[in-house]
């Protein structure tokens, strides 16, 4: 059944994993420990898409719209999900006006971030998106890339809808042409990734360069709510996606000596406070001035970002975050690539030796590809520099305290 598409793939995707944890190491524990971290932090999501399916009814799918109605398949995580969003605002920008109901594995999280952007209706499980593109007039799937369904039903309305449709036909011309990373994502993003940096485009623009829209820049509204730290402050996270399960405690791309990068920045500048932000996939730092791991809901963590004079971080969700707000990061890069990532006003370290392995395997975060005990593009980045460096930008912007303080509801 179609319905079921998406969980079979999952659960494909599962066994493969563990397949490859247990050929590195030949060990079952680590395979055990995946799989067991999976049930607990994924069961209660997949019982939602279970009761989502089996609620399914079309009719909830046929508004009386006189706009194209879009079914918008979203992958990835927060930062992922950020990207899109600015690119579907950009898109029905520089369309006609469509309506769009999104498809995706986390709906709350997806709602938060597409919520305010105009044309949003609603937000629904990914696993129902087979059975319900059919009642749409245009289907989309976007990632790294986009795809679009040249078979819709709607196809005779779109061409009512001259813009829309010659969007459509550019990004169905560039799918053709890249046929093989599109339908091997996310195996050969790293690939595709390549194909966007020698286009000058990356992360943040690479969606509008595919489907012929300007790019309307990185703020966008989120909603968000206040947490009252004492300014000046800046904000730091170790952790990773949630949503990413792995064996071990610390993702490849987590950097593991910020304790010592906080430690000389509380040398030169006292009287900053450092507040660390994450969930549980965080590790607690020493010398921290307020530790909120686990203790903050997602809009409160953006209302915090919002009035920081600096975010520090791996590469991840809250560097998109941050720079929703205009919020400059110092970003430490590993294994992602920092020319595809990378913001250009933010302070983006790659790594000294090695890195760039992102989707080279399916366990690249949660082992080293090269079977490092630990993986030395991160190890080897020397806390000395991260910390100058943010040291010299706080010196820089000590007489430009921040006026962005949020009061809540939406940026």
């Amino acid at each position: 059944m179609k319905s079921t598409t998406g969980m079979w793939r999952r659960a494909t995707r599962l066994f493969l994993t563990g397949q490859q944890l247990y050929a590195q190491t030949g060990s079952v524990r680590p395979v055990a420990r995946y799989y067991l971290r999976f049930l607990r932090r994924r069961s209660p999501l997949l019982l939602s898409h279970v009761r989502a399916a089996v609620d399914f009814r079309h009719s909830q799918y046929l508004p009386n719209e006189v706009r194209p109605r879009v079914a918008v398949l979203v992958a990835g995580g927060l930062g992922d999900y950020i990207v899109i969003a600015r690119f579907l605002r950009d898109w029905h920008a520089a369309v006609e006006e469509f309506a769009f109901d999104i498809f995706a594995s986390v709906p709350p999280l997806a709602k938060w971030v597409f919520s305010t952007l105009p044309g949003y209706r609603s937000c629904q499980p990914d696993t129902l998106f087979g059975r319900a593109k059919k009642n749409y007039d245009l289907s989309v799937s976007i990632h790294q890339s986009i795809a679009v369904d040249s078979e819709g039903t709607g196809q005779e309305k779109l061409q009512r809808f001259p813009r829309l449709a010659r969007s459509c036909n550019q990004i169905l011309k560039y799918s053709k042409e890249n046929r093989v990373f599109i339908e091997n994502q996310p195996w050969m993003d790293n690939f595709l990734a390549r194909k966007a940096v020698f286009a000058n485009r990356s992360r943040r623009n690479f969606l509008h360069h595919i489907a012929g829209v300007d790019f309307g820049g990185d703020r966008l509204s989120l909603p968000v709510k206040p947490v009252e730290i004492p300014e000046p402050y800046i904000t730091i996270h170790n952790g990773f996606d949630p949503g990413f399960i792995i064996s071990g405690s610390r993702a490849t791309k987590c950097y593991p000596h910020f304790s010592d990068v906080v430690a000389t920045i509380k040398q030169r500048h006292p009287d900053v406070t450092v507040v660390q932000i994450g969930t549980d996939t965080s590790e607690p730092m020493a010398g921290v001035d307020r530790n909120l791991i686990g203790r903050t809901s997602l809009e409160e963590v953006a209302g915090l970002i919002m009035n920081a004079r600096l975010h520090i971080d791996n590469e991840g969700g809250l560097v998109h975050l941050a720079s929703c707000f205009g919020v400059k990061s110092c970003v430490v890069f590993g294994p992602t690539p920092a020319d595809y990532f990378g913001y250009d006003r933010n302070i983006n370290i790659p790594p000294p030796i090695c890195g760039g392995c992102w989707w080279i395997n399916r366990t690249w975060m949660d082992r080293c590809p090269r079977l490092f005990e630990a993986p030395i593009c991160m190890t080897q980045q020397d806390p000395t520099r991260i910390a100058s460096l943010v040291v010299a930008e706080l010196a820089r912007t000590s007489g430009d305290l921040t006026t962005r303080r949020v009061s809540g509801g939406t940026w």
